[in-house]
């Protein structure tokens, strides 16, 4: 399987990198990146999707938001408001 990474500088772009070297049958054909100049890959990394013109039979997206972060701790990211907090998970066991 031919994989495309976006975000392959990061850790987890690199991650999934070293995950497809160890695995047969999987190659990392391309990345993308940001900064794409920031590491040395086995493989063309462009700063661009767009200006990708390698075929890949799968893309894997670990790629950040472009817009700016909240600066607030308490700050939460944009979704439906929720009146209450999200159900707990159930108690588990071991046996």
């Amino acid at each position: 399987m031919k994989i495309l990474i976006n975000g392959i500088n990061g850790g987890m772009g690199q991650n999934i990198l070293r995950a497809a070297q160890a695995s047969p049958g999987h190659t990392v054909v391309a990345g993308v990146d940001r900064m794409a100049e920031a590491i040395e890959n086995p493989c063309p990394v462009f700063s661009d999707l767009s200006a990708c013109d390698i075929t890949a039979d799968v893309v894997i997206d670990f790629s950040r938001r472009t817009r700016s972060r909240p600066s607030s701790p308490t700050a939460t990211v944009p979704g439906p408001a929720r009146s209450s907090p999200p159900p707990a998970c159930p108690p588990t066991t071991t046996r």
